[in-house]
């Protein structure tokens, strides 16, 4: 029964792709982890999102770096080292953000941290 049933079921497109997610590990996350923890506001938390903490990273582009160098998101993720993310999403965050990134300092040797945004001025 296996030998009929095994060809059958890895061509089906669905089987497929739940062998390719399993085999690449892009399905993994890290949401429960105990240095993982998602901050979000009451407003926030109403709209819908996809995108949680711990989850593998979307890839976004453009991303404006602290050299002011436009970059794919997964250009910044290159590293073997943790990376922390500060982002901004207008010029009022990135001033609370830089603020951020200054107390970060001292951690600059065991992390890479960066600050992004989009580049847009509100």
């Amino acid at each position: 029964m296996r030998n009929q049933l095994l060809p059958f079921m890895v061509n089906k497109e669905v089987v497929q792709k739940r062998l390719r997610n399993q085999i690449s590990e892009i399905a993994v996350h890290y949401r429960e982890s105990p240095i993982v923890k998602e901050h979000r506001t009451f407003l926030q938390q109403l709209k819908p999102h996809h995108v949680h903490a711990g989850d593998r990273a979307p890839d976004v582009y453009p991303m404006v770096g602290p050299d002011g160098v436009e970059r794919r998101l997964f250009q910044f993720l290159r590293d073997t080292r943790h990376t922390l993310l500060l982002a901004a999403a207008d010029s009022s965050d990135l001033e609370r953000e830089r603020s951020k990134l200054a107390a970060l300092d001292r951690w600059k040797h065991d992390l890479e941290i960066y600050l992004i945004w989009s580049g847009q001025k509100h």
